[in-house]
This record gives structure tokens, C-alpha cells and sequence, in this order.
């Protein structure tokens, strides 16, 4: 603008003989004033913000440190008690919490639960026609309630992987699998497991023909010198602290309070 260019020139003009500019000068001397106020205005700002996030992470921290006792409400979580076996090769523990008491017990392994087992008769493929490609029926009678389900095999799949298939679909805590006996891929069986337990045992029938139970329960394995039934269900037999017992599980946790044990092995006797 034209007054504050005439401005200018008279204050150059009034410092010409000394050469000091003194619209410079005078911006300077206002600088000085200026600058160290706000840098301490600025100052103050930045730690005021660190002040007050500070705080806020506190309080959040703080937050999930209640939120974490209060999760707590029990006494038992606060400490979880340690347990020990002197002989693991037999009774290993695999879980303690905190209702468990200090204390020594003695646990002896008689013997191991086992699983039903059961060996078809011998194929020469996985794809061997059981039927002659024609359905059948697999009926699966479980001897701990007496129910007999029917595992419908359809057309076509009347092989041993179809039978797999349909009795592992069935869900019946049967589990079947195929077996490869030799090096040549032209011999397998269908292995039958149950749970482990007594009350787990189970038998095999077909209504392909009045005997025909497809070799599970009938003949002899491939060692020649067992029954294709060759291993029952039974339960664990063990003693804890003198007294006998048995379970259906090898996994316990219904015995000494607060821990879980697992029977890995029979003990010597010796």
C-alpha cells in the first residue's frame, strides 16, 4: 500500500547515514520480546499433552489391571499346586488346578484300558467289489445299551474304503481304517476300534447273508494264530492308597482332587 511504502522509505531514509535498516531493527527488538514467550507458551503446551496422555495411558493400564483381578474369583485361581510322579513311566500327571491338596498318594497299574478291536477278512483292493456291487446293510449293536444301528452301504460303494465310509460317517465311537497288510498293495483289512471300557464292547452282522459278518468276528487274522476279535474292551484295574479300582478311561481325574493322571504302563509285580 502507498502509506505504508512512504513509511518505509522515510524511517531507510532517517537511518541512511548510520546504514542500519530500521524497520529491520525494529522487527528484531520485537522478536526478542516475542520469541521467548511463546517458546515458553509452547513449552507449557507440549507438556501439558504429555501430562495428560500420560494419564490416559495410566488409567487404561490401571483398567486392565482391575479387570484381570477381578477375573480372579476364585481362590483357587491365585495359585495352581504343583504335582509330581516318582514312577511317570506308569502314572504320569497331565493336569493339576487348584483344588488340589498337598498329600502323598501310592497308585499301582494291574492292568491298562483297552479298545475292541476287529479285523475283516482279506481284499486284494481297496476298490474290491464286496456285493457284487449290490447295497447292503452293516448292523452294529453297541452291548453297553443293546441298540443296533444299520450302516446302510450303497450301490457301488460295497467296497472296503465304502465301508470306512459309511461307518465312520455313522458315528457310533467306531472308528474304522483300512490296513495294507504287504509290500505289493494287494492285501488289506478294515480295522474296527471302540472306545476304551468294558461297557464299549460291540459285534458285527451284514445282511448280505445269514453268516456273513465280512470276517470281523469269525477266522483267524493274519498271523494266523488269534481271532480277527483279537483284542476285548477293558477297563483299567488299578489301586490307589490300597483300595482297587477301575476306570473305563486310561486318562483319571475322578481319583485324587485337583489332578488328572494318565496309566501309561502296567507295573512289575516284583
Amino acid at each position: 500500500m502507498a502509506g505504508e511504502n512512504l513509511a518505509s522509505t522515510v524511517l531507510t531514509s532517517m537511518g541512511r547515514g548510520s546504514g542500519v535498516d530500521v524497520i529491520k531493527l525494529a522487527r528484531d527488538l520485537t522478536d526478542v520480546t516475542k520469541l521467548p514467550r511463546e517458546e515458553r507458551l509452547n513449552k507449557a503446551k507440549e507438556a501439558s499433552e504429555a501430562e495428560i496422555s500420560a494419564h490416559a495411558v495410566l488409567k487404561y493400564n490401571v483398567q486392565l489391571l482391575i479387570d484381570q483381578f477381578n477375573g480372579l474369583n476364585d481362590a483357587s485361581e491365585l495359585a495352581t499346586p504343583a504335582a509330581t510322579s516318582s514312577g511317570a513311566n506308569q502314572v504320569s500327571i497331565t493336569a493339576t488346578d487348584g483344588t488340589a491338596q498337598s498329600g502323598l498318594s501310592t497308585i499301582h497299574v494291574d492292568s491298562l484300558a483297552t479298545s475292541q478291536r476287529n479285523l475283516s477278512d482279506t481284499y486284494s483292493s481297496k476298490t474290491q467289489s464286496i456285493n457284487g456291487g449290490s447295497a447292503f446293510q452293516i448292523d452294529i449293536t453297541l452291548d453297553s445299551t443293546g441298540a443296533t444301528t444299520a450302516v446302510a452301504i450303497d450301490a457301488g460303494n460295497d467296497t472296503p474304503q465304502g465301508v470306512i465310509s459309511a461307518i465312520n460317517a455313522a458315528n457310533l465311537g467306531i472308528t474304522a481304517s483300512l490296513l495294507t497288510l504287504g509290500t505289493d498293495g494287494d492285501e488289506f483289512q478294515i480295522l474296527l476300534e471302540g472306545e476304551t471300557g468294558a461297557a464299549n464292547s460291540y459285534t458285527v452282522a451284514t445282511n448280505i447273508n445269514s453268516n456273513s459278518d465280512l470276517g470281523f468276528h469269525s477266522g483267524d487274522n493274519t498271523s494266523g494264530s488269534a481271532p480277527k476279535d483279537y483284542q476285548e474292551a477293558s477297563n483299567a484295574a488299578f489301586t490307589f492308597n490300597g483300595v482297587a479300582m477301575e476306570r473305563a478311561s486310561n486318562t483319571i481325574n475322578d481319583v485324587v482332587t485337583g489332578v488328572t493322571l494318565s496309566l501309561n504302563a502296567v507295573h512289575s509285580n516284583n
